[in-house]
């Protein structure tokens, strides 16, 4: 969907190829892409974010190895 990133089939290497292409020809899609993506990161991996996703991971561990 070009938001943040371009999609290919991971079998593809000409689809790889073309995307790569694109990207370092066009300038305005790589300013876009680059800005959704470091957005993206900075929402997904603050350290709140990080921090719950550990903590509900460590308890579905937990709950798991409890006996039934």
């Amino acid at each position: 969907d070009e938001t943040d990133g371009l999609i290919y089939s991971a079998e593809d290497s000409e689809a790889l190829a073309d995307r790569m292409h694109r990207i370092l020809t066009d300038a305005a899609l790589k300013n876009r892409l680059a800005t959704a993506g470091l957005a993206r990161i900075e929402d997904s991996f603050t350290m709140e974010a990080v921090l719950d996703r550990t903590e509900r991971l460590l308890a579905d561990l937990a709950a798991s190895r409890l006996p039934a």
